[in-house]
């Protein structure tokens, strides 16, 4: 566009009438002149376009735009264009096209009603185009399709390797635990022959453990949160947030398989013969 002489790049954006309404778009800071010349034509601006113009009377200004006059009838409340772009709103202009060049219908219905909305427009597009197909799609499919598609493959990914991660970690564990209790096994037989219970022999061997697990947990946490929350935000402008409490449940999943590998090893030692592990040379 131009406005004396100067250009700015913005988006344009050609509208049927009520779609404002119709998209949930504030409109503010209303305050048309009393009069248009004939030959001007109204638009709508978002706050961005105001931002980057820097207009300081908008409703006085011309603004050149495809080889025509306009004038800014209202101003618009900035909406999230792209989920990847920076969270600074894009400058916007919305005008009303002329009916035969509509491409799309939007109409808004309830949450809960979306199935309903969808068959009575559906019925009136059949009485009024009998001999074409009706297609329609929602508003956040059209708006999400590709970010699910591209996301479905990353979690399959991240799936695939927390599977690996797991089993990997659990086989570490496994042979940790063997190798600890087969340097413990004559004492683990005399406990046993002097009286002690299988759960005071299973806290001894395992306290070494839950303390290893417990800062694994811990550092696992702390560096596994800022690496998604790092990769989100290098991802995505918006994006969910990474709540602690999804952390705690993943650390205390992880920590309850380490212990159960842990415990099903001890258990094994424990229920063996301690006469065969008091005889063994060593």
């Amino acid at each position: 566009i131009e406005i004396d002489k100067q250009k700015y790049e913005v988006s344009v954006v050609a509208v049927g009438e009520n779609y404002l309404s119709s998209m949930g778009f504030e409109v503010n800071a209303i305050d048309p002149p009393t009069s248009i010349n004939p030959i001007d034509q109204g638009i709508w601006v978002n706050e961005a376009f105001l931002k980057e113009t820097k207009l300081l009377a908008p409703f006085e200004e011309k603004i050149s735009l495809q080889s025509g006059q306009y004038q800014i009838l209202g101003v618009v409340n900035d909406h999230i264009e792209d989920l990847q772009e920076g969270k600074e709103a894009r400058p916007f202009i919305f005008y009303e096209e002329d009916p035969t060049k509509y491409a799309y219908m939007v109409f808004q219905t309830k949450v809960g009603k979306l199935e309903e909305g969808k068959y009575l427009a559906e019925e009136s597009w059949k009485e009024l185009f009998p001999n074409r197909p009706f297609e329609s799609f929602l508003q956040e499919d059209l708006v999400l399709e590709s970010y699910q598609q591209a996301n479905a493959g990353l979690g399959k990914i991240f799936i695939f390797l927390t599977l690996i991660g797991a089993a990997l970690s659990l086989a570490g564990i496994f042979s940790l635990a063997r190798l600890n209790i087969a340097k413990q096994e004559k004492e683990i037989g005399i406990r046993k022959i002097l009286g002690a219970s299988i759960f005071q022999i299973h806290m001894m061997i395992n306290k070494e453990f839950l303390a290893i697990l417990s800062v694994a947990v811990l550092l696992g946490g702390i560096m596994g949160r800022w690496m998604t929350v790092s990769l989100l935000e290098a991802t995505y402008s918006y994006h969910t947030e990474v709540e602690v409490w999804s952390v705690f449940l993943a650390g205390i999943l992880i920590f309850g398989a380490g212990l159960f590998t842990t415990s099903l090893t001890i258990l094994e030692a424990t229920l063996a013969n301690p006469v065969h592990a008091v005889r063994q040379p060593g």
